[in-house]
């Protein structure tokens, strides 16, 4: 900055002077002065060139040389208040442009926050949806490992040489019936039965023995005697109706019956028909045996009381049971595998296993379905009600894989978009972060003064950030209308929204403030 320099007014003086003392030399030069008159011409051309010389032309020319120097100071004068008010107005607007970047990079910042909130729940939405699959494949899984262990029992069943004997039985035929109304689920019922388990043991023993007794007469009298005291006993023992109404009803009436044949043949000495009595009735006790192991078994293994439907399942047809046990037992290998290669897997391909699930579900479910409207099946009230089960489960399953495919969709468009968005909001981040720091770097003091090194410019940045306290000594900026206020229980003067920093601008004498719209916390009796 240029300041008044009072030497150059002192040094156009002197010059003035010095010419006019050179004039005036040489006009008082003069070889000699004859007499008054040209002692008087001589005064006169003196006082002629003072007037001439000093009026009009050295004071003018010495003037307008003054005039000249001052128009120039005040020229620039005015030129540096312009440059200090141009200054000031730029580096307010880079103060501006700063808090700008600064609040479109902290909402850009806070919506990629967001992108990953929208991320993380679609991914969580599609782990999910991936999850509900994965146990209602299990949940089938249940059920189709059931029906193949039904399946390969009733199987095994139909090949053996009993089960195909009972329906010819009519001591035994009707007892599924009377079974059926058992609740085996109870452990009293269960316990009940399995006393009459254990006396249908007893007896077919006895009854066995006989069959191949011989010696004295007093040791057939001791087995028949035993093999009455046992059901006399185990009558008593009886609580549960239904059962104490089969022993009354159906058991002992017979085994009343054979003792009494037994005691006949005995006492005609017919040996030998006593004898085939007595393995007649260890036979039917071995039906009994063969009936309630066979129920019981079914309801241990699979809680399913087959009991009522023996009869029944002697008409199944074997081949019509292997293609269910077949399909049963494919679809079962394929659900295992399917959920243990998702659950092993870190990160499982889905969509493979989806539809690999989708492929055996489609060849599985035809068969269920014909077997289900076999006339004989649907007379076995829980293997017909299993069958429909897993294939309403195959259709709820299905449904649920297009269900899954679309969303899968959804999702992975969702997620694809979202990822574009995110880089884009990343790019521009990264961009704005840039400009920022160039902005720093411009408003900092030690550029600001390498930049204008004739000026006093000084550029000062507070940082104002949210949930900590506005500055104590700018707090008299606060009565701006930028400053919003809102009563809360925060700490007073606490910044709870900003939109920038604080500037300090300082350019020569004149010092201005930047402040940003903020709004700070103020107590309710404020």
């Amino acid at each position: 900055m240029e300041t008044f320099n009072e030497e150059f007014f002192t040094s156009q003086l002197e010059r003035l002077l010095n010419n006019f003392s050179n004039e005036v030399r040489k006009q008082t030069t003069v070889k000699s002065l004859s007499s008054l008159e040209d002692l008087d011409r001589y005064l006169y051309q003196v006082n002629y060139f003072y007037y001439q010389s000093f009026h009009d032309k050295l004071f003018p020319a010495y003037r307008q040389t003054i005039q000249a120097e001052v128009s120039r100071l005040f020229k620039l004068s005015h030129d540096e208040k312009a440059l200090q008010k141009d200054v000031m107005a730029n580096l307010k607007r880079y103060s501006r442009l700063y808090n700008l970047i600064k609040t479109i990079n902290t909402y850009l910042i806070n919506f990629q926050e967001q992108l990953h909130q929208q991320v993380l729940y679609i991914t969580q939405e599609s782990n999910h949806s991936n999850l509900e699959i994965l146990y209602a494949t299990k949940g089938m899984l249940n059920d189709t490992s059931k029906l193949e262990q039904i399946t390969v029992s009733l199987i095994n069943l139909l090949d053996t040489e009993e089960i195909n004997r009972l329906q010819h039985n009519l001591i035994w035929f009707s007892l599924p019936d009377i079974l059926g109304s058992l609740d085996l689920s109870e452990p009293r019922e269960r316990e009940e039965l399995h006393r009459l388990l254990v006396y249908l043991r007893q007896s077919h023993n006895l009854a066995q023995d006989l069959s191949i007794l011989s010696g004295p007469p007093g040791i057939f009298q001791g087995y028949l005697t035993t093999l009455i005291q046992t059901s006399q006993a185990t009558e008593k023992k009886l609580t549960i109706p239904v059962i104490k109404r089969i022993f009354d009803q159906q058991i002992n009436p017979f085994i009343t019956f054979y003792i009494e044949m037994m005691q006949f043949y005995f006492g005609q000495a017919r040996t030998e028909s006593w004898k085939k009595a007595a393995a007649q009735l260890a036979h039917q006790f071995s039906y009994g045996i063969i009936l309630l192991e066979i129920g019981l078994n079914m309801v241990n293994q699979w809680e399913v009381n087959l009991l009522p439907f023996i009869t029944t399942i002697t008409r199944l047809s074997k081949k019509k049971l292997a293609q269910v046990k077949e399909a049963a037992t494919t679809l079962n290998d394929q659900l295992k595998e399917t959920t243990a290669g998702i659950s092993a897997a870190t990160t499982p391909d889905f969509p493979y296993f989806m539809q690999k699930i989708r492929n055996t579900l489609s060849s599985s479910s035809p068969v269920f379905q014909a077997a289900n409207r076999d006339q004989v099946i649907q007379k076995i009230g829980p293997l017909s009600s299993l069958l429909h089960q897993i294939s309403l489960e195959i259709t709820y399953l299905e449904f649920r894989l297009d269900l899954w495919h679309e969303r899968n969709d959804w999702c992975c468009q969702l997620m694809d978009r979202c990822l574009e968005l995110n880089d884009l909001v990343s790019s521009y981040v990264n961009l704005l972060a840039n400009i920022k720091a160039d902005l720093e770097r411009l408003l900092a003091p030690r550029n600001i003064s390498r930049t204008w090194k004739d000026m006093d410019v000084r550029v000062d940045r507070v940082p104002l950030e949210r949930g900590k306290i506005f500055p104590l000594d700018y707090r008299y900026l606060t009565s701006q209308p930028v400053v919003e206020t809102r009563v809360c229980t925060s700490k007073a003067y606490t910044i709870l929204d900003e939109e920038g920093d604080l500037f300090i601008i300082k350019v020569g004498p004149e010092v201005e403030e930047e402040l940003p719209r903020v709004t700070i916390a103020i107590q309710g009796d404020e």
